[in-house]
C-alpha cells in the first residue's frame, strides 16, 4: 500500500486516537488551533505536527476531528484552495454529508463519517463501529480511510442519519444505571470506594462482555437469582443474528 499523506485538523482525543492508528502505515501531520494541542498530539506518536493550516491542505486525506461548526467554517474558507484529489473526512457527530455539500456544492471529495464508540476504547479487541454515509466517493482514498478504521473497530456504509443520537442515547442510559447502581448500594450503607470498584469492575464489565453467547459460573449465578435477566440475554442475541 502507498503511504499516503494523512492531516489530522484537530489533535483533540478522536484526532490524536486516528492519527495514532493512520500512522502506523501513513504520513501523519497534526494541526490544532492550539499549537501545544497539536504539539503534544505529534510528540505523543512522534509524527510531524504544524502551526499553520497550509502544509496540512497539501495532505492526500485531510479527517476533520473538530466540532461541527468548526468543519463548516474549515470547508467555506479552504476547501476551494486544495486539490480536489484531496480527500475530506468529517468526523464530527452532527455535520451531515448533506451539510457539507450545500457548502461545497459537490461530494466527490467528502466523506461524513459517524463514530460508535469511545476513543479511550478504541482497540483491535475491543472494536468501535465507524459507520460511512452511503453516499461516498469510491475510490483509493476512500478505501485507505476503511482499512485505518478497521484497525480499530468495524466499517459499515449506511445512511448516517440513522446514527447521529446514538452514542447520546447508550450514553445517557448507562449514566442512569451507574446512578441506580450507587443509589442501591449506598442505601445498604456500602462505602463510596467499593461502589466505585462495583461500578468500574463488575458493572462495566459485565456491561462490556454483553450479549452473553456463553454465559460463564458468573452469569448462571445472576440468572439464577433473576431469571428474567436471562431471557433478556437471548433476546438481544437474536436481535445480533
Amino acid at each position: 500500500m502507498k503511504k499516503m499523506k494523512v492531516g489530522i485538523v484537530g489533535a483533540g482525543q478522536m484526532g490524536t486516537q486516528i492519527g495514532k492508528v493512520a500512522s502506523d502505515d501513513h504520513d501523519v501531520i497534526f494541526y490544532d488551533i492550539d499549537r501545544g494541542k497539536s504539539r503534544h498530539a505529534a510528540d505523543k506518536l512522534n509524527v510531524r505536527y504544524e502551526d499553520e493550516l497550509h502544509e496540512i491542505l497539501r495532505s492526500h486525506i485531510i479527517f476533520l476531528a473538530v466540532p461541527g461548526n468548526a468543519v463548516i467554517e474549515l470547508l467555506k474558507e479552504y476547501q476551494g484552495s486544495v486539490s480536489k484529489e484531496t480527500l475530506w473526512v468529517n468526523i464530527s457527530t452532527f455535520v451531515t454529508l448533506k451539510e457539507m455539500i450545500s457548502v461545497t456544492g459537490d461530494g466527490s471529495n467528502l466523506v461524513s463519517c459517524k463514530i460508535i464508540g469511545h476513543f479511550e476504547m478504541m482497540s483491535p479487541t475491543n472494536p468501535c463501529a465507524f459507520v460511512i454515509h452511503q453516499v461516498h466517493p469510491e475510490n483509493d482514498l476512500t478505501s485507505i480511510v476503511e482499512k485505518i478504521f478497521k484497525r480499530v473497530g468495524i466499517t459499515i456504509y449506511d445512511d448516517e442519519n440513522k446514527y447521529l443520537e446514538i452514542n447520546y442515547i447508550a450514553a445517557a442510559e448507562a449514566m442512569r444505571g451507574v446512578l441506580n447502581v450507587a443509589k442501591l448500594l449506598r442505601s445498604l450503607d456500602i462505602q463510596f470506594p467499593i461502589i466505585e470498584a462495583a461500578i468500574k469492575q463488575v458493572f462495566v464489565g459485565a456491561a462490556g462482555q454483553f450479549p452473553y453467547a456463553n454465559p460463564d459460573y458468573f452469569h448462571d449465578l445472576v440468572y439464577k437469582r433473576n431469571p428474567g435477566l436471562k431471557k433478556l440475554n437471548q433476546e438481544i442475541l437474536k436481535l445480533s443474528r
